[in-house]
């Protein structure tokens, strides 16, 4: 009788029951699972951000539209933050679109659209407004914004005076970008604009070199 060839012997053994080896009495172990974590609605609902500073020098009205605007980002909240910004004013600008008026402005849906594409714009947003602030006072009637005629102060974010800013900077853009800005002694990230009656006109997006 002739002996089964070695490659009938592979094949045979494949065949059996991969517990064959095994203990017969013994229970199977279920294939270990990775558990999910949990599922972020927005990038700014965990976000680690350094303590503001300076927010006793600021009108009571702009200290709390600020409060309001980080309180909303972190609850990913994209009407309530677009709400803010329509309340005080007839324009708000959000993206390179400059100044957007009545139903032209749509930024709940411009940021969440941001955020989906992996793009953390809430997370930039209540960092900067923890960063140093700089004033300024104009007319308003040369501002783009409608911020109205006769002499108005602006607070915004961040002031890049300020001591070791750019280093703090480097934590939400790319440090090349930082080092080009510091080097040409002008900043092209987003800029929070609120004025001293509580009107919160931009979150201006990063201007193109």
């Amino acid at each position: 009788m002739p002996r089964p060839s070695r490659f009938a012997v592979l094949a045979l053994l494949a065949l059996l029951p991969a517990c064959a080896t095994s203990d017969p009495g013994a229970t199977p172990s279920p294939s270990p699972t990775a558990t999910p974590g949990p599922q972020l609605r927005c990038s700014a609902e965990d976000a680690e951000v350094a303590e503001a500073t300076g927010l006793d020098d600021l009108p009571d009205p702009v200290v709390r539209v600020r409060a309001e605007i980080t309180a909303a980002a972190r609850e990913c909240d994209y009407a309530e933050l677009e709400s803010i910004a329509r309340r005080l004013g007839p324009s708000f600008t959000y993206d390179d679109q400059g100044p957007r008026r009545g139903d032209t402005i749509q930024a709940s849906g411009y940021w969440r659209n941001r955020e989906v594409q992996g793009d953390p714009v809430l997370t930039r947003l209540v960092f900067l407004l923890n960063l140093p602030w700089s004033s300024v006072t104009f007319d308003g009637a040369d501002s783009p914004a409608d911020l109205g005629s006769g002499e108005v102060t602006v607070y915004s974010w961040p002031s890049t005076t300020s001591d070791g800013i750019w280093g703090e900077l480097e934590e939400i853009y790319p440090a090349t970008d930082v080092a080009q800005w510091r080097a040409d002694g002008v900043y092209l990230g987003e800029r929070v604009s609120i004025t001293e009656a509580g009107r919160w006109f931009e979150f201006a997006p990063a201007r193109r070199t």
